[in-house]
């Protein structure tokens, strides 16, 4: 068939069949969809269609793998086809924050993410905060009210995201250290609340990653019971209370820690050098962990491709039931499948125009959708 005659059998299709073949089409092929011309474009973008396309997936179940490599585009991965997909970013947040002295992805939750830029005032030596929630998929986003002026003027928060998928609306919590305040700003109402302090015994954060497992926000700190220690503490959102007991990290040699949520669980994974990668799972009933899996020597061989004798950082991310662990931009990213006890490494098949020329480089999941409003 040549473009003639597509053109004739797709003007040629009835409105219920044209929705039933778009309604199987992946997210980011869905977007793109809707420049192909205005008929489409008023379906794609119809309450009704973006409700019944977003009811196809099981809640939770649909996350991806995005992989910001520049100013104008990212790369994201479906665990469902195992491909990776190019994701532009013109006229997205990212792009237009791209003069700013920083810019990061600091909270995600349903199709969300909450973006922090900071950039220079006119005529002053401070620096400003503007903080952006923004849908990667329909590019569109909104620009968050200044936050209190209880919370200080330097330093970063941990930040965490709530989504409401049945009510279209989403919280996101901030806590700042050493008693510092625990703030947290409404979509319904588009406000901030101080709703707290921390205690003063949490003397700083020992990683910006943050993670909601069943209405906890959990984060690193270092201090309290563990006085130049490290361990994992909890903030009850709903109830707006601190979580006890807290909980040491799992070995006093572990490196690049980070928290991840399994099946309504909390999953620590981190380095142990001469050992290679663990993955624990927290035990609520006594705040204590217990070893989950370790890489085999062979992938972590091949995952460690920073230096010789270790890796210089190491994140990952739920997405479904597998564990994707992260070193950087171009580098072997593996899989720890949770239920079926198997890893895997991730095709690496990036596009040739991804050449990361910003040295742009975050990753993140989120769960695809065209309905999240900002």
């Amino acid at each position: 068939m040549d473009d003639e005659e597509a053109v004739v059998v797709w003007s040629g299709l009835p409105d219920d069949i044209l929705d039933k073949v778009l309604l199987c089409l992946p997210s980011h092929s869905l977007s793109r969809m809707r420049a192909v011309c205005k008929q489409w474009h008023s379906l794609l973008s119809s309450p009704s269609f973006l409700q019944r396309y977003d009811s196809r997936f099981c809640y939770g179940e649909d996350h991806v793998l995005v992989f910001v490599v520049s100013s104008c585009e990212a790369m994201m991965y479906n665990p469902i086809s195992s491909k990776w997909h190019l994701l532009p970013l013109v006229d997205s947040p990212l792009s237009t924050l791209y003069n700013m002295m920083e810019r990061a992805v600091t909270a995600a939750a349903g199709g969300l993410v909450c973006i922090l830029g900071k950039y220079a005032a006119q005529d002053s030596n401070c620096t400003l905060r503007q903080l952006l929630v923004c849908n990667l998929l329909t590019k569109s986003w909104r620009c968050l009210p200044p936050l209190p002026p209880e919370c200080p003027q330097i330093g970063q928060p941990i930040m965490g995201m709530l989504h409401d998928q049945q009510n279209f609306c989403y919280k996101i919590i901030t806590v700042w250290p050493d008693r510092g305040p625990i703030v947290e700003y409404d979509s319904r109402n588009s406000t901030w609340t101080v709703i707290g302090r921390c205690p003063v015994s949490f003397l700083s954060f020992k990683s910006m990653q943050s993670t909601v497992c069943e209405g906890l926000l959990y984060f690193l700190v270092e201090g309290g019971p563990l006085r130049g220690g490290m361990f994992v503490r909890a903030y009850d959102i709903h109830h707006r209370e601190w979580h006890t007991p807290s909980a040491p990290l799992p070995s006093r040699d572990l490196q690049s820690p980070c928290l991840v949520e399994h099946k309504g669980r909390i999953l620590m994974a981190g380095l142990i050098r001469g050992v290679g990668i663990r993955l624990w799972r927290l035990k609520l009933w006594t705040m204590g962990w217990e070893i989950v899996a370790e890489m085999p020597s062979q992938l972590f061989a091949d995952f460690n491709l920073d230096t010789p004798g270790f890796p210089s950082r190491v994140n990952c991310m739920r997405i479904c039931d597998s564990i994707y662990f992260i070193s950087n931009f171009r580098r072997p990213i593996v899989a720890y499948e949770v239920m079926k006890n198997v890893w895997h490494m991730l095709p690496m098949s990036y596009p040739p125009s991804c050449s990361n020329p910003d040295g742009m480089e975050q990753y993140f999941s989120v769960q695809p959708s065209l309905n999240d409003a900002v």
